[in-house]
């Protein structure tokens, strides 16, 4: 391996080591970090090499946007500006193979420093939106044989791990803890990636803890997410704790299971259209061995996207399978078809959660809920769907769910 100090870092935290860093990397093979605060902008990742911190050693992504790629360093980029980010990124690997993140240390997105703050009237300080800024910390495009292990990410500005376009990637034993009082802090993002596996993380923040999403407009290879498989990980947010769904591609074949899901708005989310284009294709997606504390269990939608001339596109989603899931919920599990589209072959086994709360909605029967799903007072909602089952299914209600419809309808056993 190469000691990143042999090629003139200092790791100090104040001095800019992006140079250096970059140098051991451009020599070929792993480059390692000894304990230190290295400060750095953009890197670039190549064949056959990767980075190896210690522990004690953290990666400090520059606070000054000028440290950063440009927003066109690549045809795949893609930027979301409505998002305040930019397309600049702290680590790429842009078709590369046979790479890894590794060691017992740390790469922090130095996030804080890219929020606004504002003091209230009473003297209490919040965040709002933050400046412009970075976009997802660690973007890993078209590359093959990755491995990221052992590590903990922290503070990411905004995404904190993207795979896009790649295949053979391995994800085992990482941390990524962002500001809860930040903004679309994302954990893992799998887009048009295949081959995928994750276990052993702990994952928080303010945003979907991990996404498979189908955006493959601007990649040279297909736009599919498939074989992807997530197992024994803990999941804590203020959004969705697993979504699937954004784009316009493909997503199938994918398992997750043994996952703890606390604190998030919807446990699982799978949508065919977000926030406009086309929409995405799901099938054959497994959740089992679930324990959740969230406000929605699941949310499972299909929407008919209208395109230009009033076509519209029905979206396809598919297969869903739900089995083993245990915890406590405060609104409706859904399965729907909205605006047209119908959902099909959905699966809900073995399945106890106890109700509590009084936030189904009650008093305004046929209101929205945030995310523009409808907010029902009944444990599962099914409309607009075809063949959905719902078997040894088990609700309890807690003291506080008083104004549920169906409180005392305690077990199902159904096919619709």
């Amino acid at each position: 391996m190469n000691n990143v100090r042999d090629f003139g870092a200092v790791g100090n935290g104040v001095a800019s080591d992006t140079a250096a860093i970059q140098r051991a990397i451009d020599a070929g093979g792993v480059v390692h970090f000894p304990p230190g605060v290295y400060l750095t902008g953009t890197i670039y990742l190549r064949s056959n090499g990767g980075l190896d911190l210690d522990p004690g050693a953290t990666l400090l992504a520059s606070p000054d946007l000028n440290d950063y790629n440009a927003d066109d360093f690549c045809a795949q980029n893609v930027v979301y500006s409505s998002e305040q980010t930019t397309g600049a990124h702290l680590i790429i690997a842009l078709e590369q193979e046979n790479i890894v993140l590794r060691g017992g240390g740390k790469i922090n997105g130095s996030g804080k420093s890219w929020l606004c703050r504002e003091t209230q009237p009473d003297g209490t300080v919040i965040d709002t939106y933050p400046r412009l800024r970075p976009g997802q910390l660690i973007y890993f495009c078209e590359s093959s044989q990755i491995r990221v292990q052992d590590i903990t990410i922290e503070d990411a500005p905004y995404w904190a791990l993207m795979f896009h376009g790649c295949c053979q990637v391995m994800v085992r034993n990482v941390r990524i803890a962002s500001d809860f009082h930040g903004h679309n802090g994302d954990g893992i993002t799998i887009d048009c990636s295949r081959q995928v596996t994750i276990s052993d993380c702990q994952i928080e923040g303010s945003d979907d803890c991990i996404t498979l999403r189908g955006c493959g407009n601007t990649l040279k290879g297909p736009g599919v997410t498939e074989y992807v498989t997530v197992s024994n990980c803990i999941l804590r947010t203020q959004e969705c704790g697993i979504r699937v769904g954004v784009g316009s591609g493909l997503v199938r074949r994918a398992v997750f299971s043994n996952i703890v899901i606390r604190g998030a708005s919807v446990g699982v989310n799978i949508c065919s259209r977000w926030k406009g284009g086309v929409g995405v294709t799901v099938e054959d997606v497994s959740f089992h061995d679930f324990f959740i504390d969230t406000e929605r269990p699941f949310n499972i939608t299909n929407v008919v996207a209208i395109v230009t001339g009033n076509v519209t596109v029905p979206g396809s989603l598919s297969g869903i399978d739900i089995r083993h899931w245990r915890g406590r919920a405060s609104r409706s599990g859904n399965i729907t078809g909205r605006c047209g589209g119908i959902v099909r072959n959905v699966k809900v086994q073995d399945v106890a959660l106890e109700i509590h709360g009084d936030n189904c909605g009650a008093t305004a029967e046929g209101s929205v809920w945030y995310d523009g799903s409808p907010a029902y007072t009944t444990a599962f909602h099914v409309e607009n769907a075809e063949r959905v089952m719902l078997r040894d299914v088990t609700v309890s209600w807690a003291d506080d769910a008083e104004n549920w419809s169906d409180r005392g309808k305690s077990e199902y056993d159904l096919t619709v």
